[in-house]
């Protein structure tokens, strides 16, 4: 999750600093921090806020993960990033943030989001998810990691059963002024095709809007 990724960072960045300064693998252990502390980045919405995607709570607020320029503005340009491992999908540029949870090769932790999203425009974060509660059995983790607290499509069996889903990154195709990605997700237990979610954002004449359609693949 964003959340672990961040303390995890942060952790190995302290402990770089404080024991590890004559290793010998000193070089590549800052390389892949480097890259981590890139990835972090990525992980906060416009303001700092990290994404409530997964095990992280929301919100927690990294100010000093906003990149500015010499005058306190923020600066972006746009990026985007598209990871098989943790199924993220991220979308960010001076004006918006998309951020899509699609099913990774690692589920460790895993809630019952796969294909949710939140999206951030400007300074608010406008769709959001319920991100982490806490790690007890209460009601409200349990409520927490399930298909309703997350805003992926929930389809039903014939039994009236929610289907547990997988959801991969179908097309990714961006610039700095817009963003269209496609997300398919399929049934868990058959891997019949469920549905298709396409989420179309665009910067135009001032004004800016994200588009978000669904189609139903399943014929239960």
């Amino acid at each position: 999750s964003p959340g672990y990724h961040i303390v995890i960072t942060g952790l190995i960045k302290f402990i770089n600093v404080i024991e590890l300064k004559n290793n010998k693998y000193l070089s590549e252990i800052n390389r892949i921090m480097d890259k981590s502390i890139l990835l972090t980045d990525l992980l906060t919405d416009n303001i700092g806020n990290v994404a409530p995607i997964g095990d992280t709570q929301y919100p927690v607020h990294y100010s000093s993960l906003v990149s500015v320029d010499i005058d306190g503005n923020k600066q972006y340009g746009y990026t985007t990033i598209s990871d098989e491992d943790s199924g993220y999908s991220i979308y960010k540029s001076d004006k918006a943030y998309l951020f899509v949870k699609h099913t990774g090769k690692l589920e460790t932790h895993s809630h019952k989001d796969d294909g949710s999203f939140v999206f951030g425009f400007d300074s608010s974060l406008v769709i959001s998810d319920v991100g982490f509660l806490d790690y007890t059995s209460s009601v409200s983790n349990r409520i927490s990691k399930g298909r309703r607290s997350h805003n992926g499509l929930i389809l039903y069996d014939s039994n009236n059963r929610g289907i547990d889903n997988y959801c991969f990154l179908g097309d990714m195709e961006s610039g700095e002024n817009h963003l269209n990605i496609t997300s398919v997700c399929f049934d868990r237990k058959n891997l019949d095709p469920l549905y298709k979610r396409s989420y179309m954002y665009k910067e135009s004449g001032g004004a800016s809007g994200l588009l978000i359609s669904q189609k139903i693949l399943s014929s239960k």
